[in-house]
């Protein structure tokens, strides 16, 4: 994976004098996850970061072998695992989406009926909101904030899962982009309004939105650095702008915001709105509102140690459609890269050199396009919407024949689940009903196994030799009441339901591998070659604070802990 280099080893990297390590704790913690990145991006690109994701990467102690010990990669269990300390089957985020057993149907990670969803209007008079309760392990922002209430907490994202899971439940705020309407919200959880130097910034996203020209911020050729050409089989179209540079929001029109038809004015803001988000004006936003929060809270201007968690949603939003290696994605890292820089700085600024640690991380890997890996031999396919819906009647089918009912079936992602009600109305055995599901599951070409709820929870042991790793891996993503009745794992390099672009979540090594690296005393600038992983964020940072876990963890402290030697380490 990482030609010429041993598997275990730390190397001390050329540096300026060391920053002694501090006689108090940091004023500031600083959470930075770049959704969607991996290590490569940051080793490829090196001549051409000079701001913050170089600084962290070359300065701080970084851990280019990070690896996430579980299954469903995706944003949700990613930034709940970073901010618990925790994996999935410990703190409940098991996917962004997942089945729950009471309800009898699949539900949003941050669904919550409870709530109501709060914007510069105010709160919203109908509808569900966002907010952490189904998060069920401890945060670092409740850790901090139940030894010293006078810290402070603030949470900033394009997605509200991401936000969320950083800020946890603790009185604190966690912000996103509303896509429908324009600037950041939250959720009643959080609040009855919007922090008034939120509002005032949402009074300025249009103006810097509308009709931004994307071009390439780069003059050079970037191929030279892993960039793959601009314009490749499988990338997927922006609109009209198809899939090359240069690209362009849409402009807001005067007289249609300030005319007689409302409809019409909310459409044209959430055409851009909505846009946005696929652009790397999203982290930019980001950053600024992080910025904002910075200076109207005064974080990390006294004694009581602040947070500051920001997720950067951009590099996931067009990595989707344009692969990792895109032009698309190399700009956008490079604009991120001087934005993240600047904050450092004022962080320098506002909270002083080495009265702050930082963590740079991912929440996910991702897989390369189908096509780009076909054309180097590799044996990568896509599943169509056909395929899926014969291969679901084909499950039917084998059911209907086998138990004598036709059973209703929800398949979405990975997961298979029966109708739990209906299963048990004609008082069916739902063990036998997994069994029948997993057995024909895996004569599709393209799955490589499947697992029963009884595998999942650990009540069985896998029936097919040689599962046990990537069982383990799986019963990580597991988590009692939360679990489909059958998972698939499907062959590697392989998405379903994608016409175009790509994704991740699977438990294959291009989308568990992540970068890691610590900035601030006393952390050395050290090039670590361990398998770490997000779990091992929590413990590490809680001894310079002075605290200690308020319940269990599945991580340990990377400056305390002895190396971890295994190869399929991580979370």
């Amino acid at each position: 994976m990482y030609p010429g280099l041993p598997l275990i080893t730390c190397s001390l990297l050329a540096q300026g004098p060391a920053l002694p390590a501090p006689a108090e704790p940091p004023a500031l913690v600083l959470l930075v996850v770049c959704d969607q990145l991996i290590p490569e991006q940051l080793d490829r690109l090196a001549p051409w970061l000079d701001g913050g994701l170089a600084r962290f990467w070359d300065d701080g102690r970084s851990y280019p072998r990070a690896s996430l010990g579980y299954a469903l990669t995706e944003t949700g269990p990613g930034h709940a695992t970073l901010s618990t300390g925790c994996l999935p089957s410990r703190h409940g985020i098991v996917g962004n989406l997942f089945f729950d057993r009471v309800q009898g149907k699949s539900v949003y990670c941050m669904s919550d009926a409870s709530v109501r969803a709060l914007s510069l209007t105010g709160a919203a008079e109908t509808g569900s909101g966002s907010s952490p309760h189904y998060i069920s392990a401890i945060t670092l922002a409740e850790t901090l904030l139940a030894a010293d209430p006078a810290s402070r907490v603030f949470s900033v994202s394009m997605k509200d899962r991401a936000a969320i899971c950083m800020a946890g439940p603790a009185p604190a705020w966690a912000v996103w982009w509303n896509r429908t309407g324009g600037g950041f919200m939250s959720s009643t959880h959080y609040g009855s309004e919007l922090p008034d130097f939120v509002s005032l910034w949402n009074d300025t996203w249009r103006e810097q939105a509308q009709g931004w020209d994307w071009t390439p911020s780069f003059d050079a050729d970037p191929t030279p650095l892993g960039t793959a050409t601009d314009e490749r089989p499988g990338e997927s179209p922006y609109g009209e702008h198809g899939i090359r540079f240069p690209y362009r929001l849409p402009e807001l029109d005067p007289e249609v915001l300030a005319g007689a038809d409302p409809e019409a004015a909310a459409a044209q803001v959430k055409s851009l709105a909505s846009a946005v988000y696929g652009y790397p004006l999203g982290d930019q936003f980001t950053l600024q509102m992080a910025r904002r929060a910075l200076e109207a809270m005064q974080l990390g201007q006294d004694e009581h140690p602040d947070l500051l968690a920001i997720s950067l949603s951009s590099c996931d939003a067009i990595g989707h459609s344009f692969g990792p290696y895109s032009w698309e994605v190399t700009d956008c890292l490079l604009r991120t890269d001087r934005a993240l820089g600047h904050l450092l700085d004022l962080l320098d600024e506002r909270v002083g050199p080495g009265r702050w640690v930082g963590v740079l991380t991912s929440d996910h890997g991702v897989l390369e396009l189908p096509e780009s890996l076909q054309a180097r031999g590799i044996g990568a396919k896509r599943i169509q919407i056909p395929e899926v819906a014969l291969f679901r009647g084909a499950l039917t089918r084998a059911l209907e024949y086998a138990h004598g009912e036709r059973l209703k079936l929800e398949f979405k992602g990975r997961g298979i689940s029966l109708d739990p009600v209906q299963v048990g109305e004609l008082g069916l055995d739902a063990a036998a009903l997994r069994r029948t599901i997993a057995r024909i599951s895996v004569q599709a070409h393209w799955v490589a196994a499947a697992y029963t709820l009884e595998e999942l929870m650990g009540e069985e042991s896998p029936k097919a030799q040689g599962e046990e790793a990537w069982l383990k891996l799986y019963r990580a993503s597991a988590y009692p009441g939360r679990c489909p009745d059958v998972v698939l794992r499907l062959d590697p390099w392989v998405l379903m339901n994608s016409g175009r672009g790509t994704s991740h979540g699977s438990p294959y090594e291009y989308d568990r591998r992540i970068p890691l690296a610590f900035l601030g005393p006393p952390f050395a600038a050290f090039r670590c070659f361990e398998v770490v992983g997000l779990r091992d964020v929590l413990p590490t940072l809680l001894p310079l604070l002075g605290l200690a876990p308020l319940g269990p963890v599945d991580g340990r402290d990377l400056l305390a802990s002895p190396a971890d030697t295994s190869a399929t380490g991580g979370d």
